[in-house]
């Protein structure tokens, strides 16, 4: 294969991860003022069982990656002091910012999941639920957040029971820094949720 053909290989492939990207903007975008009477119930159960797996302590620094409408905030901002909402559609955090969460602790980013703007290992604590089904490459968003999770810092990770196999996600998940410790398939909660820990 020539130079030339390696070259438009790469940048079709790059044009698909961006398209991807772009899609899944517009959907979160257009749902937003829907999600969580579609949704609601059943991304509260999500969180209730992430919560029970990894109740994150009240002096850490903690991230809400792909924070969506900021269900999941309010329940974070009873355990710590200091979180960090991440989410790339305006549309979703437009929710969240509507919901005028008083507290001094609590950041809003608009940011990609697989590009995030922090320094590596500031957080204690990490949740990403509902999330990797809208990566064009799960394990580059997996190792993305383990970057920026501190060294025996811990995560909780989920991915839709009708869009993975357990075996597929464990090893869609399973990086050189971060270790997945348990994952727990429940039968009231629609998705996998996996605990991890960086090593």
């Amino acid at each position: 294969m020539s130079s030339g053909s390696c070259r438009l290989a790469r940048e079709s492939s790059l044009n698909s991860f961006w398209r991807h990207k772009k899609e899944v903007i517009s959907k979160y975008d257009a749902s937003s003022h829907t999600y969580d009477e579609l949704y609601g119930e059943e991304q509260e159960a999500k969180y209730g069982l992430a919560l029970k797996l990894l109740p994150p302590q009240q002096k850490e620094t903690v991230a809400d990656i792909g924070c969506g409408t900021g269900l999941l905030c309010w329940h974070l901002l009873l355990y710590t002091e200091r979180l960090v909402a991440v989410d790339v559609s305006v549309g979703m955090l437009g929710v969240l910012k509507s919901r005028r969460v008083r507290s001094s602790g609590l950041a809003i980013v608009r940011a990609d999941a697989d590009f995030l703007p922090f320094k590596d290992e500031v957080f204690g604590a990490a949740y990403a639920i509902t999330l990797l089904q809208n990566s064009p490459n799960p394990r580059e968003t997996v190792r993305e957040l383990a970057r920026v999770l501190r060294r025996g810092g811990r995560a909780v990770v989920s991915a839709p029971k009708k869009c993975v196999e357990k075996q597929l996600f464990a090893h869609a998940i399973s990086t050189d820094s971060l270790k997945v410790e348990e994952i727990v398939d429940s039968d009231y909660v629609v998705d996998f949720l996996a605990v991890c820990k960086k090593l």
